[in-house]
């Protein structure tokens, strides 16, 4: 089977000197899907390989023709054709290269990223020797965010659906490609200093247990997002509240363990938590560097990040700090209830999230110049972003959502009570 992944990997490397040959692609991977359906004996399926390997293959196949039709026709980069599908056709090449052998996680999902850094970087090459101007500061972000990405699935989706998979990376990758050039044209020095800043302070949250390898893949790939995007100063705001947010689900954990209420995993944050406290943030320092383009003002963006960003921290500190404390009120009835449960709020938790949202209302002022009154208007966003967890927990949580799905609402309100406080106090004007 590996020939065939082979077969196609050279043609998507083969077109991206010459755009031409991507046309060969979608007949001879019509060809692998129609095959699917043959019975499944004689010579010809001996020499082709095993069925589980054969649907590796159809999926494969069908993610290249979804990726040819919107380079051909929507007008998807080359690079991200490329990166997409070289890494995810690529897998068992880099994992046959590193010859695993019962090594750390940690070891290995480097291993494998720096893997797919080499072969997405080599893809983009070739295609800049078709004349494709990417620079070389996006060939190294590109190939970065793409290994990152399919360090980051591989271990589900890419096993259970490789053309989801190809699809979904691509597009987070067009995304990224979006924003004015000036962008991902930055200085390579100033790119690797931010790679080497997020994966160090990823690798730094994975020794003291604080997050799992999928949360820490996840917590690098949208810090190097943020620093890439917005900067640095931007990037000190979601750094407090990783920081802080990790330090506060530590604490007195022992005893958060016997009353039951303790984060699972040994505190350690999975992908899916910091997905749902972080994604709203990231769409908005993405929207930023597109507002001359979107004819939006940057303001916007601004308080929507910083809006995010203070639900966050102020959902977390509450929800921390206040299962510490006894008398526990359901926040819809006032009812006592016990410790834990959702909804649940007490008046010290209410107060370390309101400390916390604060926090980042002034770091942000203070990061981002946006003056008292927007701090002020960041504080009472992540405030109404604490509340709306807390209402959404007592009323949906466990029936229609789950806890990571009330955590990116909570974020959401944040956002946009952030956007429309600064709008009716006349900080941002429209």
């Amino acid at each position: 089977m590996e020939w065939l992944f082979a077969l196609l990997a050279v043609l998507v490397l083969g077109g991206s000197i010459m755009e031409e040959l991507i046309v060969i692609i979608v007949p001879l991977s019509l060809i692998v899907i129609i095959v699917n359906f043959i019975p499944r004996r004689g010579i010809f399926f001996r020499f082709l390989g095993k069925e589980k390997g054969l649907r590796k293959i159809v999926e494969f196949s069908m993610g290249l023709i979804l990726l040819t039709l919107l380079v051909t026709f929507a007008g998807m980069p080359m690079n991200v054709f490329v990166v997409s599908a070289i890494l995810v056709g690529g897998i068992y090449v880099i994992e046959k290269v590193m010859l695993i052998r019962d090594i750390s996680p940690i070891r290995e999902v480097v291993g494998f990223v720096i893997g797919a850094w080499f072969l997405g970087a080599f893809g983009q090459v070739l295609s800049m020797l078709n004349g494709v101007q990417i620079g070389t500061s996006r060939v190294v972000f590109f190939a970065v965010m793409g290994g990152l990405l399919v360090a980051l699935v591989r271990g589900n989706w890419i096993r259970n659906n490789r053309t989801l998979c190809m699809l979904t990376i691509a597009l987070i990758l067009w995304i990224l490609s979006l924003p004015s050039f000036e962008y991902l044209d930055i200085i390579p020095q100033q790119l690797m200093l931010g790679i080497g800043i997020a994966g160090g302070l990823g690798y730094i949250s994975w020794r003291v247990g604080s997050a799992s390898v999928t949360g820490m893949l996840t917590g690098i790939i949208f810090s190097l997002i943020v620093i890439v995007f917005g900067g640095f100063a931007w990037f000190s705001i979601m750094l407090a509240f990783f920081g802080v947010g990790s330090l506060v689900t530590r604490l007195n954990y022992k005893e958060k363990l016997e009353m039951g209420v303790a984060e699972g995993n040994g505190g350690a944050r999975e992908a899916k938590n910091v997905l749902a406290n972080t994604v709203v943030a990231a769409i908005c320092v993405v929207g930023f560097s597109m507002d001359t383009q979107l004819g939006i003002n940057g303001d916007i963006f601004i308080f929507g990040f910083a809006g995010a960003i203070a639900a966050a921290m102020s959902d977390t500190l509450s929800s921390e700090i206040g299962i510490l404390f006894e008398n526990t009120r359901l926040i819809t009835t006032f009812s006592k209830v016990e410790v834990g449960t959702d909804g649940g709020v007490t008046v010290q938790g209410s107060l370390a999230g309101f400390v916390g949202a604060f926090f980042i209302g002034l770091l942000t002022s203070w990061a981002l110049g946006i003056g008292l009154g927007g701090a002020i208007v960041i504080g009472i966003a992540g405030v109404v972003g604490m509340v709306g967890d807390s209402i959404l927990g007592a009323s949906l949580e466990d029936k229609w959502m789950s806890n990571e799905g009330v955590n990116f609402m909570a974020t959401l309100i944040g956002a946009i009570a952030s956007v429309w406080g600064a709008i009716i106090v006349g900080i941002i004007l429209l």
